[in-house]
């Protein structure tokens, strides 16, 4: 059971390694609510405004909250990696604290 837990542990870990990963690179290009591209949804989701009027009345606005959010996907890429090295060390630190067999 306890093996089976690890790996769905480490498959989310990946997951969320990926989505940031995304968020990183390319957010014009990661899928949020409605099929739609997720920055426009999350904005026009929050604020009830248009993203396409943002970025046509303000656009460094619409610049700074793209670079937030692409520093906010570095940042969950950065935990992906540590949740991952946890997740693959543990069973490694386990097995060394266990006491040895005689």
């Amino acid at each position: 059971m306890r093996r089976i837990a690890w790996v769905v542990m480490l498959l989310a870990d990946a997951g969320l390694l990926a989505w940031g990963a995304m968020a990183a690179v390319a957010p014009e290009h990661l899928i949020g609510p409605g099929s739609a591209p997720i920055l426009p949804a999350g904005y026009e989701g929050f604020t009830g405004g248009s993203w396409q009027q943002l970025t046509a009345t303000s656009a460094p606005t619409a610049a700074y909250i793209t670079l937030l959010f692409r520093l906010y996907g570095a940042y969950i890429v950065a935990f992906g990696v540590v949740a991952i090295v946890l997740a693959v060390t543990a069973p490694l630190l386990v097995r060394s604290a266990a006491p040895a067999k005689t």
